[in-house]
């Protein structure tokens, strides 16, 4: 059926009340600006309320060819943050 896709759209709608300013570990966000599943609007609000956020914005990437076009640099991303903690 489709109860597991109910329920996961609710989550993603609801409140979490997570407080996001309170989060201080460095992150680097990427948002493709063609992508349709998690749009680069969001990408922006995470920016303004994480404050170590970073926001790489990439033109003409969507969900899943941002992580085939610049899977090195993400990963890379991924190593050199581990290394400042």
């Amino acid at each position: 059926g489709i109860g597991g896709i109910v329920q996961e759209w609710q989550l993603y709608v609801a409140d979490w009340h997570i407080d996001l300013s309170a989060i201080q570990q460095r992150i680097t966000l990427w948002y493709g600006t063609e992508d349709k599943m998690a749009p680069y609007h969001r990408g922006r609000y995470y920016k303004k309320h994480l404050p170590g956020a970073t926001l790489l914005e990439i033109e003409n990437e969507a969900h899943f060819s941002l992580i085939r076009t610049h899977l090195k640099e993400i990963l890379l991303e991924l190593r050199t943050t581990k290394k400042d903690k």
